[in-house]
């Protein structure tokens, strides 16, 4: 119990906005889950201030981020998307349900790259089972200065093997 596995970005080069020349981003990232079970984990992908780590520590992790979540322990029925400004955790509704084992999910976020932008966009897609959700969110965002790294990961909460299985993760920005 209390394993994570996944990986990001050794160092913190994403700003939401207030940086000369460097403010946006956009990520894709199409993923499965193998061995998901109903109880004992934690999933994560998207942006953060801490370690990738850290994303899955608990169901409010400290640092500031932006990204879908998926936990057990919460008490979710399905992939949500998260924001956190370092104090103050927003979620959505549930979006997606998290899907079978065999299901591959597709996963994006944008920021738009111009200074101090205040919306996020994000889509879901479930592209086994061709289903789609999206939305914008401008509540809790991290600073627009804090540096975020960009991956994914996932915790055991309870103690059992678990996989995850990444087939694409790609992050731009427009420096």
């Amino acid at each position: 119990a209390g394993n994570t596995a996944g990986t990001g970005s050794a160092t913190t080069p994403y700003f939401r906005g207030t940086q000369v020349g460097s403010n946006g981003f956009f990520l894709q990232a199409r993923m499965g889950f193998p061995t998901a079970t109903t109880t004992g984990a934690r999933y994560f992908i998207g942006f953060t201030s801490g370690t990738m780590a850290l994303s899955v520590s608990g169901d409010n992790p400290a640092g500031s981020g932006m990204g879908w979540m998926y936990s057990t322990t919460a008490g979710h029925t399905g992939w949500k998307f998260m924001t956190d400004d370092g104090t103050t955790l927003s979620s959505s509704t549930t979006m997606l349900p998290f899907g079978s084992t065999t299901d591959i999910m597709d996963f994006f976020i944008y920021c738009p790259p111009y200074p101090n932008n205040t919306i996020i966009y994000y889509r879901i897609d479930n592209v086994t089972q061709g289903t789609t959700a999206e939305g914008t969110t401008s509540t809790n965002l991290p600073a627009g200065g804090t540096q975020l790294r960009a991956g994914f990961q996932m915790s055991n909460v309870s103690a059992a093997a678990k996989n995850i299985r990444m087939s694409r993760f790609y992050v731009e920005t427009d420096r």
